[in-house]
């Protein structure tokens, strides 16, 4: 009886509050994405298209994760929020897809930044992929626009013209070994474009302008088949982001400023395991080091670096059919994160201090014929319980994914 209530309540909280993405299995084992073959890696792994084509994704959820890129502590995400797509094999080799999203479920949203004008943000457009399979090797990419602008234009009076842009490319390739092990690498490179001028019928003043607003990633990852119930993942990633901008570029070059820029580069090493105990369970470790620095530069001159690592940081995750309709997940996450601070010149400061940070994730995998729905289910319902018993109000869960196979 135990059990029938508790089949019935995941299905119940999987059923009535759709909320994201297809990003979710791997996040409700852990934040492993790196390290499981799933729909998600289309996004961070292109050369995957080719094994997840003919499908359809419908990406429903509160996270404003908001464009296609990676966060090393975290793991890939992509364009979430409302927003879904399709992905069509054209033949045995040539793949095709897309995807569109709002961002958020507020119509709208999208990326902010301190650097971007006032009250403007980047609000992802398209995501284009395309996919080619041959036979021991596959290769991917997809195209990444987003666009936003606010223009306006009152003759005899102060006009003015913001905008944000940005276009990145990811591409990768798969080579497939014997017994099935497999090598992933994968490039991105994105930048931002950034417009801020105002004018009342004489000169053009710029009041910012992007300066080297760019990232950069190499990734490399191999799943080597150590066993049938074994699997090894080793994982490496660098990366490359610089965030700058010029303010204030007036006609006369005296009054010119020099830019604000962040540059922050990181490298990522890690090594998975999945572990196959049975053909209804599937376990996952994942142990890695992440070191992060950035250097701050204001006006020209540098004015301090920080250090964010994660070392070391621990991943872990279960999966279990619990009925052929049903899937169970479970996923922990736990980093020694030591921080640094310094300033740069005379008398400037330094803070060093350290966080043990942990996250716990649950969530469940519901089958309807060829309908599969992935959600996360938010931890406050079983502590508060349903709204009309605690008075809270809270969804019932904070992502939701529904993919359909043809």
């Amino acid at each position: 009886m135990k059990r029938t209530i508790a089949i019935f309540l995941v299905a119940f909280m999987a059923m009535t509050s759709l909320s994201f993405a297809t990003v979710t299995r791997t996040k409700t084992m852990g934040n492993v994405g790196n390290f499981l073959y799933d729909d998600s890696n289309i996004f961070s792994w292109p050369s995957t298209v080719v094994g997840f084509s003919n499908r359809f994704y419908l990406e429903l959820g509160e996270d404003n994760i908001a464009n296609a890129t990676y966060d090393p502590a975290v793991g890939p995400s992509f364009p979430n929020g409302f927003g879904g797509g399709a992905l069509f094999g054209l033949n045995e080799y040539n793949h095709l897809g897309f995807f569109v999203t709002a961002n958020d479920r507020s119509n709208g949203g999208g990326i902010t930044d301190d650097f971007f004008p006032d009250g403007m943000a980047l609000d992802d457009f398209v995501t284009l992929f395309y996919g080619y399979g041959a036979e021991k090797v596959d290769f991917g990419a997809n195209l990444n626009i987003g666009k936003s602008r606010n223009e306006t234009v009152a003759p005899e009076a102060a006009q003015s013209n913001e905008s944000v842009g940005r276009m990145g490319i990811q591409a990768g390739i798969t080579y497939w070994m014997e017994e099935d092990n497999s090598l992933d690498l994968a490039f991105q490179f994105d930048k931002t474009s950034i417009t801020d001028e105002a004018w009342d019928g004489q000169a053009v003043a710029t009041q910012s302008e992007d300066d080297g607003f760019q990232n950069l990633a190499v990734r490399a990852r191999m799943f080597w088949n150590y066993t049938d119930q074994v699997q090894f993942v080793p994982f490496v990633q660098f990366m490359k982001a610089n965030r700058g901008v010029i303010w204030d570029t007036a006609a006369d070059a005296d009054t010119d400023r020099e830019s604000d820029k962040t540059e922050t580069t990181s490298i990522d090493l890690a090594l998975g395991i999945n572990h196959f105990p049975s053909e209804q369970v599937q376990v996952i470790v994942v142990g890695g080091i992440l070191l992060e620095s950035t250097d701050l530069t204001s006006q020209g001159e540098g004015t301090g670096e920080t250090k964010d690592n994660h070392i070391p940081y621990i991943k872990g995750g279960i999966e279990t059919e619990l009925r052929s309709w049903l899937d169970i997940r479970a996923g922990v996450e736990k980093q020694l994160n030591p921080e640094e601070q310094k300033g740069v010149g005379e008398g400037a400061s330094e803070a060093e201090q350290t966080h043990a940070r942990f996250q716990g994730f649950i969530g469940a995998g519901i089958h309807i014929g060829d309908w599969t729905i992935d959600t996360q289910v938010n931890p406050d319902m079983f502590f508060n319980g349903p709204n009309f018993i605690s008075g809270q109000v809270a969804n019932l869960n904070t992502r939701v994914s529904l993919v359909r196979p043809w």
